[in-house]
């Protein structure tokens, strides 16, 4: 990770998430949940030195909780990654060690990634 990165920075319990000004992600901390987005996800599983978040760009804002982390890409779609409890992730699934987008099949809205916001 270079110098370039936007001044905004979001922190979780036990990780920290900054996107850079090329609109990837980079995540650092806990990795329990995969709330690192790295595809991995375990106990003891870490990181000490920024990583980049898997497949994510464009990214133009992020928001981080105790266990996961979300992302708006400039097309207004959601993404989120890390503990899914109590459904935060808004996919419907478990625990996501990468990002997935959000998609609401449930009120008309198909395909891989069809929740957004604006």
């Amino acid at each position: 990770m270079s110098e370039a990165v936007t001044p905004q920075l979001a922190a979780g319990e036990k990780h920290s998430v900054a996107p850079h000004s090329d609109g990837t992600v980079y995540a650092w901390g806990d990795n329990t949940f995969g709330q690192l987005g790295t595809g991995q996800s375990g106990a003891g599983l870490f990181s000490g030195l920024p990583v980049r978040v898997k497949g994510l760009t464009d990214v133009v804002a992020i928001a981080a909780r105790a266990n996961h982390t979300l992302a708006l890409r400039a097309d207004g779609t959601v993404w989120g990654w890390g503990q899914n409890e109590w459904g935060v992730l808004g996919d419907g699934t478990q625990n996501r060690s990468s990002p997935t987008c959000s998609s609401d099949e449930s009120n008309g809205c198909g395909g891989d990634c069809d929740r957004s916001v604006s």
